[in-house]
C-alpha cells in the first residue's frame, strides 16, 4: 500500500500491507481507526471485475489526496490499464472505426472564459479516428469549408499544454472564436454526419431582467455565447420580444447568473414567462412556410438556428399539432442537426 508521502523531496515509501509494524508502532491510534474503516469498506465494496466495469455495472473507488499528490498516480495508471479502448462511431453514411487512417472528430463541449484574462473560447473535440498533427488541414462538415487545426491544447486541472499529436480516443481543445459548435464534425475524409448528442426540451422557462438596462446589448451577446456552450438553452423569438432561456432545473439559472456577473460583469435576475413547453418543429418547405407565417408569435430559434414552437400550455400545443398534421413536433433534437 502507498505509505508516507515526503513532501520535501516528493518521494513515497511503500509499506507492505495495512498491518505493517511501522504503522502500528508510529501511529497506533490512527492505525486502529484506519483498520476499522478499512474493514467497513471491504465489507461494503464488491471485488473489482474488469468486465463488469466495462459494462457500466460497477465503478472503482480510489482513495487519495490531490492536493498532496497522494494516490494521483494510481488513478491515472488505472485509467491507462482499465479504461475502454476507443469504440467505433456510427455516422449516417457509415461506421467510423478508430483505426481508420483519416482524421475524424466531433465537438462535444464549448467552454468560454477558461482564461478570464484573454476571454478565450475552447472547443473540446473527441478524436474518433486518425491522428491529429500540428497544422492538420481538415473539413468542417456543417459549413463545408476547409479549416486548419493549429495550437491544440490538453488540460490537467488548471494547467494546459500544447499538443503536437493526438490519437483516436483523445480529447483535445481547439481555440475557437465562434466557428465551431457542439455536434460539429471535423474530418479529413468524406463529409460524414456522426450520430451526435441529444438535446432535450427544457422544463423551466425564464427571461433575464437587467438591473442596469443600458447593458441590454452585452446581455444578449453573453446569453448567445452561453447558449452556444450548452450552459443553458437560448430561444430567440421570431418577433424579437426578448430572449427566452430554457433549463431542466433551477441550478442552471443560478449558474448562468453567476457566470454573467463574474465573466461578463452583468448583474441580472430571472423571471418566469408564460411558456410551458418548447418543441422543435420540422416539415417540408411549403408546409413550414405556412406554419411559420401562422404561428410567428409562438416560434423561436435556438442557439443553432433550429426552429421551436413555444407553447403556453398543453391545450394550445394539442390544438396546434392537430391543426398542422404535416408538421413534426420533437421533444429532442440532435445537436449538430438543424
Amino acid at each position: 500500500m502507498p505509505g508516507v508521502n515526503n513532501l520535501g523531496d516528493e518521494s513515497i515509501e511503500v509499506l507492505d500491507g495495512a498491518d505493517h509494524p511501522f504503522l502500528r508502532d508510529h501511529y497506533p491510534i490512527a492505525h486502529a481507526s484506519f483498520k476499522e474503516e478499512l474493514e467497513v469498506v471491504e465489507a461494503a465494496a464488491e471485488p473489482f471485475d474488469h468486465e463488469a466495469f466495462l459494462n457500466g455495472n460497477i465503478s472503482p473507488v480510489f482513495f487519495g489526496s490531490a492536493i498532496n499528490n497522494f494516490g494521483v498516480r494510481d488513478i491515472l495508471q488505472a485509467l491507462v490499464e482499465w479504461a475502454p479502448a476507443p469504440r467505433p462511431r456510427e455516422a449516417k453514411q457509415r461506421t467510423v472505426y478508430p483505426d481508420a487512417p483519416d482524421f475524424t472528430g466531433i465537438v462535444f463541449k464549448i467552454q468560454a472564459n477558461m482564461n478570464p484574462q484573454h476571454r478565450d473560447r475552447i472547443a473540446f473535440l473527441r478524436i474518433c479516428s486518425g491522428e491529429y498533427r500540428q497544422g492538420l488541414k481538415v473539413k468542417h462538415v456543417r459549413s463545408a469549408k476547409p479549416i486548419r487545426l493549429d495550437h491544440a491544447i490538453t488540460f490537467m486541472a488548471q494547467e494546459r499544454a500544447h499538443l503536437s499529436s493526438a490519437y483516436a480516443g483523445d480529447i483535445i481543445g481547439i481555440p475557437n472564436h465562434g466557428k465551431l459548435r457542439i455536434g460539429d464534425v471535423i474530418t479529413q475524409g468524406d463529409m460524414i454526419e456522426l450520430e451526435g448528442i441529444p438535446h432535450f426540451s427544457p422544463e423551466i422557462f425564464k427571461v433575464a431582467r437587467l438591473n442596469d438596462p443600458l447593458r441590454a446589448k452585452q446581455l444578449n451577446k453573453a446569453l448567445k455565447e452561453l447558449g452556444e456552450e450548452g450552459t443553458i438553452q437560448v430561444f430567440d423569438p421570431l418577433e424579437k420580444t426578448g430572449i427566452v432561456l430554457g433549463a431542466v432545473g433551477q441550478l442552471q439559472f443560478e449558474t448562468v447568473a453567476h457566470r454573467l456577473l463574474t465573466e461578463y460583469k452583468i448583474d441580472a435576475a430571472f423571471d418566469r414567462v408564460p411558456v410551458q413547453k418548447a418543441l422543435w418543429v420540422k416539415g417540408d418547405d411549403a408546409h413550414m412556410k405556412k406554419f411559420t407565417q401562422a404561428n410567428a408569435n409562438r416560434l423561436a430559434r435556438d442557439a443553432a438556428g433550429a426552429l421551436a414552437f413555444m407553447s403556453p400550455n398543453r391545450a394550445v400545443l394539442e390544438l396546434t399539432m392537430e391543426k398542422w398534421p404535416d408538421i413534426t413536433f420533437q421533444s429532442t433534437r440532435e445537436i449538430g442537426a438543424v
